[in-house]
C-alpha cells in the first residue's frame, strides 16, 4: 500500500493509470443496535449521516457524526462505530472504494477526515448512488469525475477549517442549537436568537458558526426547515402545500424555491427519488 498526499490522491482519481473499484454503495437505515468494534477494512470508507447520531472512536478519540456530518477513513484504519441512541435507527449514505495503480492500493494522505454541517454534500451522495446503480455507458468515467468533485470539496473544507484560529462550536452548544431549532421549525428563526441561546455575541457567533458548519446561520436555518420538509415528503403522502404550511410557509412557490436551492431538487422530484432510494438495510 502506498501512502500519498491529498493533492496526489485527487490527481490519481482522474489519472489513466489508476482505477476506482466500488465495493459497496448504498443509502440505508441501519438497525438501532448497529455496532462495529475495532473494525479494520482494506478500502476507503465514507459515511454521510442523514438522520440521528453515530458515535465513533479512532486513535483513542471519541467523535459524533450528527445529521449531515461526514467521515472519511483511509484503508486499514481501526475504528469503532455505534448508534449513539439505540432508540433511533440511523439513516446514512455509505460507500467503500479502492483506488488502485496496477495491483497497488493507494492510501489517502489526510488520514481520517471529519466534517460537520456538510448539508451541501448530501446531493453529491444521492447523485453518486444514482450513477452507481444506473449501469449506463461511461459509468466508470462519470463515477471518477463525481468522486473527484466530492473529495475536492471535502478536502478544501477540511483544510480551510484547520487553518482557522477560533475554536469551533463545541458539541454541547451544537446540541443546544439543534434542540432549540428542532422545537421551532414551524417559524423563521433569527440568527440573533441562536447567538443568545448559546450565550455568544452575534458577530463572534456568526464567525464561529460558519467555521463549524461551513455556512452562515441564515443558510443553516433554512436548510434545517428543508430537512424537516424532506423527511415529511418521504414519510407521508401529504400534499406538498400542507407540509409547507406546517413549516410556516404561506407561499408555496417560495417554499419550493428554497427547497430546491437547499436540496437540489423540487419537492415533488425529491419525493419520487427518495421513495425509490429507501431500500431494505444492507451491510454498512
Amino acid at each position: 500500500m502506498a501512502s500519498i498526499r491529498a493533492e496526489a490522491f485527487l490527481d490519481a482519481l482522474l489519472h489513466p493509470a489508476c482505477r476506482v473499484e466500488f465495493l459497496i454503495h448504498n443509502f440505508t437505515r441501519v438497525p438501532a443496535d448497529w455496532r462495529f468494534d475495532r473494525r479494520t477494512i482494506e478500502e476507503h470508507l465514507v459515511y454521510y449521516v442523514v438522520e440521528h447520531v453515530c458515535r465513533g472512536r479512532v486513535d483513542g478519540k471519541t467523535f459524533y457524526l450528527e445529521p449531515h456530518s461526514l467521515m472519511w477513513l483511509p484503508p486499514r484504519k481501526v475504528h469503532t462505530l455505534a448508534n449513539a441512541d439505540p432508540r433511533k435507527p440511523i439513516s446514512l449514505y455509505h460507500f467503500r472504494f479502492d483506488l488502485l495503480k496496477g495491483a497497488r492500493r493507494l492510501d489517502a494522505g489526510p488520514g481520517m477526515v471529519l466534517l460537520h454541517g456538510a448539508d451541501d454534500l448530501r446531493q453529491a451522495f444521492a447523485q453518486l448512488l444514482d450513477e452507481y446503480r444506473a449501469r449506463l455507458p461511461y459509468q466508470a468515467s462519470r463515477l471518477r469525475a463525481m468522486l473527484h468533485l466530492l473529495f475536492t470539496g471535502v478536502l478544501r473544507r477540511a483544510g480551510a477549517r484547520a487553518a482557522e484560529d477560533d475554536p469551533p462550536l463545541g458539541r454541547a452548544r451544537r446540541d443546544r442549537l439543534a434542540a432549540y431549532v428542532e422545537a421551532r421549525l414551524d417559524r423563521a428563526i433569527r440568527p440573533a436568537e441562536l447567538a443568545a441561546e448559546v450565550g455568544l455575541a452575534p458577530d463572534y457567533f456568526t464567525r464561529v458558526f460558519r467555521r463549524t458548519y461551513g455556512v452562515p446561520p441564515r443558510v443553516w436555518l433554512v436548510r434545517a426547515r428543508m430537512r424537516r420538509a424532506a423527511d415529511r415528503l418521504v414519510e407521508s403522502n401529504r400534499a406538498i402545500g400542507e407540509i409547507a404550511a406546517e413549516l410556516g410557509y404561506e407561499n408555496l412557490y417560495f417554499f419550493s424555491r428554497q427547497f430546491k436551492q437547499s436540496l437540489g431538487l423540487s419537492p415533488r422530484a425529491y419525493r419520487r427519488r427518495h421513495a425509490r432510494l429507501a431500500l431494505p438495510p444492507r451491510g454498512a
